[in-house]
């Protein structure tokens, strides 16, 4: 049997189908529309058919010179559709009012996304920049930079699956599927400083605004301020770092004039020894902790602090027993069953 022609009503589509699927309900391959195909003619005898035929020939031939007043160009391909078209016939993009409802929650959406890293950048500015490093301001810094990438991303996934990123109409002009919601959410985990503005270039697609030189404008920011709070935590932790070296140099440097002076080891002169290599044990701790960034009570053995010592770990006088302890305790030693401690 021959195929005929007929239009979908609900894009214009131009479709074909076997005359043996007249009188069923078919579904539009453009648009998925419902479309109620006629019946076919009872009656077998030929004549009455060149009527219909004639007919759909009429309908197709004035239908373009009907609608060619009312025409518009697809923004997304160029080709001239209907003006009522709520999906191009030629490119398969979805046509959307730009008074939407989604449109407008689409545009908030994107806003927000730019103003979060901004935000971010500005709490870790004013933040941290006056914090101690006891207080440890480079793990909070790498927790605002984790939480504003992670939350921009889910913002980006929301935005393109509000839009109808990577669904079955969204079509790139090789007719493949475009990136999905997922796809946008973990690219922005990945390579946050490049698919975030790729996003907020691609959101034009589907009828929204063009954010991607703002949001480049802001990603350098973001990225400029964390650098910069990163480089000045690691710069007070090396001056940290040099003035503990400084002070157990100073105790080594006044041990050893001590031995000089005095020649024989005195008890008053082991109790000066001892509490000389108590200090350094302190300042030794204080310079692991800081390096691997420990907490007050953190426990510490003599393989942590061996690399801090130059002199290796203390042994004398003989007999002497040193106990390191946790982070934020004071040393120990215990000689002829008198404890000595550091106090400043």
């Amino acid at each position: 049997m021959s195929d005929f022609e007929f239009n979908c009503p609900h894009c214009e589509q131009t479709l074909e189908a076997p005359e043996d699927m007249l009188g069923q309900t078919i579904e539009c391959p453009a648009c998925n529309g419902s479309i109620d195909l006629p019946a076919p003619d009872p009656e077998p005898v030929p004549p009455p058919r060149p009527a219909p035929k004639k007919k759909i020939v009429t309908k197709r031939r004035t239908s373009p010179s009907a609608s060619s007043t009312n025409t518009k160009p697809c923004p997304y391909c160029g080709e001239p559709i209907l003006s009522v078209a709520v999906k191009c016939k030629h490119c398969g993009s979805e046509l959307t009012d730009g008074r939407s409802p989604t449109v407008q929650k689409s545009e908030a959406i994107g806003v927000i996304a730019l103003i979060l890293p901004i935000c971010s950048a500005m709490v870790a500015w004013f933040w941290l920049s006056g914090m101690p490093l006891l207080f440890d301001p480079g793990s909070k810094l790498a927790m605002i930079s984790i939480i504003t990438i992670i939350a921009t991303s889910i913002l980006v996934a929301i935005e393109a699956n509000t839009v109808g990123a990577g669904s079955k109409t969204d079509l790139n002009t090789k007719g493949k599927k475009r990136e999905g919601p997922v796809t946008w959410f973990f690219g922005c985990i990945l390579l946050w400083i490049v698919a975030f503005p790729a996003w907020m270039a691609r959101r034009t697609k589907y009828g929204l605004k063009n954010l991607c030189f703002a949001a480049v404008l802001v990603g350098l920011i973001f990225a400029g301020v964390t650098g910069l709070m990163h480089y000045a935590i690691e710069e007070a932790k090396s001056g940290v770092r040099k003035s503990l070296e400084d002070v157990g140099r100073q105790a080594e440097q006044f041990q050893r004039e001590m031995e000089r002076e005095i020649g024989a080891q005195t008890d008053q002169f082991k109790e000066h020894t001892i509490l000389n290599y108590l200090r350094m044990i302190d300042g030794a701790k204080e310079m692991w902790a800081m390096e691997f960034n420990k907490s007050n009570g953190a426990p510490v053995n003599k393989s942590n602090i061996l690399p801090y010592l130059s002199g290796g770990f203390p042994t004398d006088p003989v007999g002497a027993t040193y106990e390191i302890r946790a982070i934020g305790e004071s040393p120990r030693c215990v000689y002829r069953g008198k404890t000595y401690t550091v106090n400043y």
